[in-house]
């Protein structure tokens, strides 16, 4: 769940990503590999080769946490670089640079491995009247 700039709900069942937009009432459904391609969650989910879509290099440690850079290879990833911090090996914070020279920050708290989830989370149905979009 996304609160701020805007709300919205993200959820996948490993196939498709949904996306919902209340203020917009519309969700955007589109393929897995649509979604993740060469982006910031391609590093955390482990999407793909690391080695072919990123240069990785370590950054000094900063905060009290450990720092990774990871710089797309390919011109078309929407973003310059993502540095990455950990914090006891789990994944802390994000800061990604844009193509426009903007930075956005997700903290991550409440990180939780391997944790038992009922399949119905990873369930969305659409509420009625909200137009759904299909991406190819």
């Amino acid at each position: 769940m996304v609160q701020k700039p805007f709300e919205q709900l993200i959820v996948s069942d490993g196939r498709q990503v949904m996306q919902y937009d209340p203020d917009l009432a519309q969700v955007t459904q589109r393929s897995v590999d649509q979604s993740i391609g060469a982006s910031p969650a391609a590093i955390l989910f482990g999407s793909g080769s690391l080695d072919e879509s990123f240069q990785l290099s370590a950054l000094a440690d900063r905060d009290g946490l450990a720092w990774l850079r990871a710089t797309p290879r390919g011109a078309d990833a929407g973003f310059k670089y993502v540095d990455m911090a950990f914090d006891n090996n789990l994944p802390a914070r994000l800061e990604l640079l844009d193509a426009f020279g903007q930075t956005t920050v997700i903290e991550l708290g409440k990180v939780s491995v391997n944790p038992t989830l009922p399949a119905s989370e990873f369930r969305f149905v659409a509420p009625a009247g909200v137009d759904v979009v299909k991406l190819q």
